[in-house]
């Protein structure tokens, strides 16, 4: 039972980690599209490399694995274009705003 609660606080801490690298990296860089993508394109990296660590490093792809990998980044690309954006006109609170609507609307 106390994993849960380390896990629980690990979680709280990578997502307040997500939000503290999202604020300095749009510090130090102009707002474009291209800086946006870098930003996302590392970001999804390390993603990425996290969960084929946690798979051992085998990647098996399927059609439906394919399919549901392409669904994603149709519905994730535009969701990480508004958050960028609406980090960018705002403060976290006004972020955490905009996942709460978003989530009530999913």
């Amino acid at each position: 039972m106390t994993i849960y609660y380390l896990l629980l606080v690990l979680a709280s801490v990578c997502f307040a980690g997500q939000f503290v690298f999202t604020k300095l990296y749009q510090k130090n860089t102009t707002q474009t599209l291209i800086t946006t993508f870098v930003m996302l394109t590392i970001a999804s990296s390390v993603g990425a490399l996290l969960f084929l660590c946690i798979n051992g490093f085998k990647l098996e792809v399927s059609k439906v694995s394919l399919l549901y990998a392409v669904a994603f980044a149709v519905v994730m690309v535009p969701y990480y274009i508004i958050s960028v954006k609406v980090l960018s006109l705002g403060s976290v609170a006004i972020y955490s705003m905009f996942m709460m609507f978003g989530g009530m609307l999913v």
